[in-house]
């Protein structure tokens, strides 16, 4: 099978890289944590947070390529336990689905199965993550609040600081499979529109 697609690169600071994704996070995600946080309050009641994972695992993930660490050894780093099933359930499920799915896995002839759990906090109460037999729970706010400690950190050391490239597009290069045709067919369509 030929490779479908390369990604095209940037030079670029760490500084500047990990600068934007704060920007980000403080910008495009954080009116959602202070909304979901202020309904809860107000309510008394959770909300759905499925959007703030979403919003909040990629920025992981381009955080850790920056830093040439896994997501999960981020995750780790920021206290999330059991970064790699952590990642599982709460990164692939959720950018690839829209339910909860748990984890099985067979250990010795024995079905262990865990399910995830998304919690949040109050503004000024600790985020806290807890994890039984049964259930992965991840406390969305302590996983935001815990990224931007961390970035903060990055950037507080200017010896940290040095050249990176990071993605900024992708190139298709497969012509002959059919979903690159289609996308191949839109643009082509997209571009004779004057």
């Amino acid at each position: 099978m030929s490779k479908l697609f390369d990604y095209t690169e940037a030079n670029t600071t760490l500084f500047i890289h990990l600068h934007n994704i704060r920007n980000r996070l403080i910008t495009d995600v954080k009116p959602y944590v202070d909304m979901v946080q202020e309904h809860a309050k107000n309510t008394n009641t959770g909300m759905g947070n499925f959007s703030l994972i979403r919003m909040v695992m990629p920025v992981v993930e381009t955080t850790a390529r920056a830093m040439k660490i896994k997501p999960q050894e981020l995750l780790s780093i920021i206290s999330i336990p059991n970064p790699y099933l952590s990642w599982s359930i709460f990164r692939d499920v959720f950018m690839h689905n829209d339910e909860f799915e748990a984890v099985t896995i067979d250990i010795g002839g024995n079905k262990m199965v865990v399910n995830p759990a998304i919690g949040i906090t109050f503004s000024g109460t600790p985020a806290i993550h807890t994890t039984t037999s049964n259930y992965q729970m991840l406390n969305v706010i302590g996983l935001y609040e815990g990224l931007i400690k961390y970035i903060d950190g990055i950037l507080s050391d200017k010896k940290n600081d040095k050249k990176i490239k990071i993605v900024t597009g992708i190139e298709y290069l497969d012509h002959d499979n059919d979903e690159i045709k289609m996308i191949k067919q839109e643009i082509i369509e997209m571009k004779s529109k004057k």
